[in-house]
């Protein structure tokens, strides 16, 4: 499972880590983070849209974590599960995807509902998934109520709604699949992370100022657009959506980028 993958990935680094231990430490700081118990993320939801059909009921987007999160397809017309051309082929490969038509109003996307994420102050989530923008301006492909990722004017990152992105250039982003990983932390925009195709970004204030009161997530995310409203609804293909409760490290992170897992010869009912 991908779960027992990050945290083998988690006991790499840490056996890594042990030479260090035996030359000695240089400080009191250094030798505690080196022997405190790694956990891995906690995994929440995961969802790898290989249903057969999306009309739109209840539970019919499952999830393949065992934690029975199930969600819902939304908008108008509503995202479509689709087989051709995935991110990663073969079998195993990450199999079919959500083929998300538009338009930025009310257009088809997913809600996920149910996830127990940590909404305390200064608290982390990481979502990770592989996206096919079609350069579609000013859409987003996640979104919590107010916090989400925004592809506008340029540039993709992290936004409040307050017209703002912190985040990077989007140059090269477009036409193709990217594996994407965004850690959220509530209240403090300035401590998120993204990850593209498994390497860290450097990120900095590309459009205005965020809005850290809005900068939290809750119980539901959207995929394609936010919760605030039926805007920004995303065009193209999303895949492999997996919600963790805590930061992924960046090894964790590489397992994800990396993953697959075996097609089914038919689509999931």
């Amino acid at each position: 499972s991908h779960q027992r993958r990050l945290l083998l990935a988690r006991r790499v680094a840490h056996a890594m880590a042990q030479p260090v231990l035996r030359t000695g430490c240089l400080s009191f700081i250094l030798c505690f983070a080196l022997l405190t118990p790694l956990h891995a993320a906690t995994l929440l939801g995961e969802y790898r849209l290989e249903e057969a059909a999306w009309t739109g009921v209840a539970g019919e987007v499952k999830d393949a974590s065992g934690n029975n999160r199930h969600g819902q397809t939304i908008g108008s017309p509503l995202p479509s599960p689709t087989l051709a051309s995935p991110a990663r082929t073969g079998n195993p490969g990450t199999c079919a995807y959500g083929r998300f038509p538009g338009s930025s109003s009310n257009g088809g996307a997913l809600r996920l509902s149910g996830l127990p994420v940590n909404t305390a102050p200064g608290a982390k989530t990481s979502v990770s998934f592989w996206m096919y923008w079609d350069g579609t301006n000013s859409v987003m492909p996640i979104g919590w109520q107010t916090h989400d990722l925004w592809l506008v004017s340029g540039f993709f990152g992290f936004n409040t709604g307050n017209s703002d992105v912190y985040g990077i250039n989007s140059t090269g982003l477009a036409n193709g699949w990217h594996h994407v990983v965004a850690v959220f932390t509530n209240g403090n925009v300035a401590a998120n992370a993204l990850y593209i195709d498994g390497v860290a970004q450097a990120l900095s204030q590309r459009m205005s100022v965020p809005n850290n009161t809005t900068a939290v997530v809750n119980n539901t995310l959207q995929v394609g657009g936010w919760l605030r409203d039926t805007s920004y609804r995303f065009s193209g293909r999303l895949d492999e959506v997996l919600v963790h409760d805590g930061a992924l490290t960046a090894g964790e992170v590489a397992t994800l980028f990396g993953a697959t897992h075996p097609c089914a010869a038919v689509a999931i009912a």
